[in-house]
């Protein structure tokens, strides 16, 4: 049982891969303002949802107390953005795109050159938004 949020944030520094994806819910906002009664910081941490990055959400998570020093969340970020990195790099893995990019060469090879370029576009937008979630 966690009885304060420096707690929370401690477990959070040290087992981030595990509990990133916790910040982003109701659940510890709602145990901030209900069970700490705090419930401006339960607000913050309600706007951590709309972050983009683990990495941002974990280092803001880290910096609405003092617990941590900006040397100790700074001491983080490689290991969090390297983790992103992998952790996109695998979701854009997973994507199967030949499908669309045979379709694709077809209309290449059928001369039909701007039904080609706008079948591309199409693959690059799909690829740009999976990147960006």
């Amino acid at each position: 049982m966690v009885y304060a949020l420096e707690e929370a944030q401690y477990h959070v520094y040290h087992h981030w891969e595990a509990t990133a994806a916790d910040l982003s819910g109701a659940a510890l906002s709602q145990w901030v303002r209900d069970g700490l009664r705090c419930p401006t910081l339960a607000e913050k941490i309600a706007a951590l949802a709309h972050l983009h990055s683990t990495c941002e959400k974990v280092l803001a998570f880290l910096s609405l107390t003092g617990f941590f020093s900006a040397a100790e969340r700074n001491a983080l970020r490689p290991a969090l953005l390297a983790w992103e990195r992998k952790k996109k790099r695998q979701q854009l893995a997973a994507i199967d795109i030949s499908p669309q990019l045979a379709a694709a060469r077809q209309l290449k090879a059928d001369g039909q050159t701007i039904a080609y370029q706008q079948a591309l576009q199409a693959l690059l937008d799909q690829l740009t938004d999976a990147y960006r979630e």
